[in-house]
């Protein structure tokens, strides 16, 4: 390369640049006096300006009638207190509410013993914190 060729690639790199920042300077300037954004924002850049992004949407589909038939029973069945099952409920009620599990079974023996007459969980529940 000659002295001339790298001279006239810097000259054209700089009258580049000054046209560059004069345009970059221009536009400032017009968007300061007259208010005025030049073009707009994309959509998804105005959302997120606005504190917003959409990321999908949601298609609804045909709405569907749905039948609901419940049977609501007056009152709890009855439960007999050497049912093992009825036992074993109470003392997994009494584990739910923080009592270890040996004092659970040794709580129920007693009370059973002393309690033959309740039949539901309501009423366990109630009696056994009694004391």
């Amino acid at each position: 390369m000659t002295l001339d060729t790298i001279h006239t690639s810097d000259t054209l790199a700089s009258i580049f640049a000054y046209l560059f920042i004069l345009w970059f300077v221009g536009l400032f300037l017009y968007g300061y006096f007259t208010g005025k954004v030049v073009g707009d924002l994309p959509s998804w850049m105005q959302e997120l300006r606005e504190g917003r992004l959409n990321i999908g949407y949601i298609e609804e589909s045909p709405k569907e009638n749905v039948v609901v038939h419940a049977v609501i029973e007056a009152k709890p069945k009855p439960l007999d207190a050497k049912d093992k099952s009825f036992r074993e409920e109470c003392i997994g009620a009494l584990c739910n509410l923080g009592v270890k599990k040996a004092q659970s079974k040794k709580a129920v023996e007693e009370f059973f013993n002393n309690n033959p007459d309740v039949k539901t969980m309501d009423e366990f529940i109630e009696k056994v914190f009694e004391k």
